[in-house]
C-alpha cells in the first residue's frame, strides 16, 4: 500500500541477485512536509556534503566510507574465492556470501543517501546546488615544459 493512498497503475516482478523484488506505482498526490530554511548544497570529494543556509552557517556531513569499513570482510572471502576449484559447488556458495557482502555495502549507501536527502528536505523551503564534474574537480593539471631550459615547471 502507498504511504500517500493512491490507485495502483502498475507492478514490476524482480530478480536481483538471490531476491525478488515486487515494485508496485501509485498515482496519488505526494505531501511533503517542508522547512523554512534556504540550504545550499555543495558536494565535495573528500566529504559527502557541505551544507551553508541563509544565516552562514555551515555544517559538513562526513563521507562515511562503508567500502572501507567491510574491505576486510570482502578480502577474506575474495580469498577463498580465488582458492576454490572453477565450476565447483563450493565456489558458488563463496560467490554468493560475496554478492551478499557487497549488497549489505550498496544498501547501506543507499540508506544513507535517503535519510540524509530526507533530513535536507525537511528542514529546506528551498535548495540550491552546483552542476560539477567530479571528473573536473579530480583531474591533475597537465605538466608544463619550460621553453628555454626543458625542465618541467611546477604546477602551483
Amino acid at each position: 500500500m502507498s504511504r500517500n493512498g493512491g490507485t495502483p497503475k502498475t507492478m514490476e516482478v524482480l530478480k536481483k541477485g538471490e531476491d525478488w523484488i515486487i515494485s508496485v506505482t501509485y498515482q496519488c498526490v505526494p505531501e511533503r512536509n517542508s522547512g523554512e530554511h534556504i540550504h545550499a548544497l555543495d558536494w565535495r570529494v573528500t566529504t559527502f556534503l557541505t551544507i551553508a543556509n541563509e544565516a552562514q552557517q555551515i555544517s559538513a556531513v562526513e563521507n562515511p566510507r562503508f567500502s572501507r569499513t567491510a574491505s576486510e570482510k570482502i578480502e577474506k572471502v575474495q580469498q577463498k574465492l580465488s582458492r576454490k576449484k572453477l565450476r565447483s559447488n563450493n565456489r558458488k556458495k563463496v560467490k554468493i556470501s560475496l554478492s551478499r557482502i557487497h549488497k549489505k555495502v550498496a544498501n547501506k549507501r543507499l540508506g544513507f543517501i535517503h535519510k540524509t536527502s530526507c533530513k535536507i528536505v525537511e528542514s529546506s523551503k528551498r535548495i540550491i546546488t552546483e552542476k560539477l564534474s567530479i571528473k573536473n574537480i579530480t583531474k591533475a593539471p597537465k605538466a608544463k615544459i619550460d621553453e628555454l631550459t626543458g625542465a618541467y615547471l611546477p604546477n602551483l
